[in-house]
């Protein structure tokens, strides 16, 4: 009888590891789909991550090479025509200040005792 026991177990345990086997052959090849998966997923990310600096980077050279320099030199100026550029440029922005300078104080004060005075005389 001993032998007869010693076939059931080793029967048995044959079926309990073939099934053990089985539930872990399912679980190592779910798990190696889920890392495909994920590989999949970051790959495409790191792809379109690369695709995306990329073209940036072509359309960055791009804008660069279509605008211009913008510099006297760049706009074919001679020194004559840059010095007289920036001459008129200073003196309208000097009139400029002085403009807005007189109307925020006139803005802040109220018109001038003279003023007060014309406008009064051109009313009557």
């Amino acid at each position: 009888m001993k032998p007869a026991l010693a076939m059931t177990n080793l029967a048995s345990a044959s079926r309990t590891q073939r099934s053990t086997l089985i539930r872990n052959t399912a679980t190592i090849c779910s798990l190696q789909h889920q890392l495909q998966r994920n590989r999949a997923i970051f790959n495409a990310h790191t792809s379109l991550r690369t695709f995306s600096a990329h073209s940036s980077l072509l359309n960055q050279k791009q804008k660069d090479s279509e605008l211009p320099k913008f510099s006297f030199e760049g706009l074919g100026m001679s020194k004559n025509s840059r010095i007289f550029v920036i001459v008129v440029l200073s003196i309208f922005g000097t009139i400029e200040t002085w403009v807005w300078c007189k109307g925020i104080y006139r803005w802040w004060y109220g018109p001038s005792e003279e003023e007060k005075k014309r406008i009064e005389a051109s009313h009557k």
